[in-house]
């Protein structure tokens, strides 16, 4: 009986201490995660229940060239995260490019004319929250056409 109950216990360490999948953030892995009312950057929603590690994050905004380099955690899984990108980054005119998966991680990529933007997904545990990467970069300056003047009088 005790070696029972020994063992149960040692079991039960080893799980919650190693991130047992049991315990892991993907309770509903069909489930399909919405957007925040309001993201710190518009043209980059952010799902529902996951919040800004201010301390980790940084925005540079000149009006020609931007970079985004924001960090949030929350509880889903990597690839209901994932799928939330696929379905709402397309809303806000960015083209799907790449999809690699590495170690656990998930890493999409987006483009638009003149910026480019990666969003890496590292999956949680039960004691230890999603992270979310969002990084955006301007890769070009789209030059606006000068307005050619017109002549008169010839």
């Amino acid at each position: 009986m005790r070696n029972t109950a020994m063992c149960a216990t040692l079991a039960l360490l080893l799980c919650v201490f190693s991130g047992c999948a049991w315990f892991s953030a993907d309770t509903n892995p069909g489930m399909e995660l919405a957007a925040q009312a309001k993201s710190p950057v518009a043209d980059l929603p952010v799902p529902t229940g996951f919040t800004l590690d201010a301390d980790r994050s940084r925005t540079f905004d000149s009006g020609v060239a931007r970079l985004v380099d924001h960090l949030y955690t929350g509880n889903a899984s990597t690839f209901a995260v994932a799928r939330f990108y696929k379905r709402s980054m397309v809303l806000r005119r960015w083209r799907f490019v790449s999809e690699t998966f590495s170690l656990g991680d998930q890493d999409l990529r987006f483009k638009r004319p003149g910026e480019t933007c990666r969003v890496r997904i590292t999956p949680g545990s039960w004691l230890h929250p999603t992270k979310l990467k969002l990084e955006l970069w301007t890769s070009e300056i789209v030059k606006r056409p000068a307005k050619t003047a017109t002549r008169t009088g010839q």
